[in-house]
């Protein structure tokens, strides 16, 4: 199992991570996108059609590329009393 795939809705902002055994819950808005986006870095993204089905297993594809390099943007917000 892969810990930490995005699974997102498509064409929202709606979306979960799986967890340590691979396992993910996400609630579907009303009316929105039959289709899920299953993304982690070094593999190739995945989108699978939901067709009615509860239960959705996917096999990520190793990424044909390797990173040489990551780079992390992270914001801190800093309380000024």
């Amino acid at each position: 199992p892969l810990v930490g795939v995005s699974v997102i809705v498509r064409g929202t902002t709606v979306g979960t991570l799986t967890d340590a055994n691979g396992a993910y819950r996400i609630t579907l808005p009303s009316g929105r996108s039959d289709v899920l986006t299953f993304r982690l870095i070094g593999y190739k993204p995945k989108d699978e059609t939901i067709q009615g089905r509860t239960t959705i297993d996917v096999a990520l594809e190793t990424a044909a590329t390797q990173l040489s390099s990551l780079h992390l943007q992270a914001a801190i917000a800093a309380e000024h009393a």
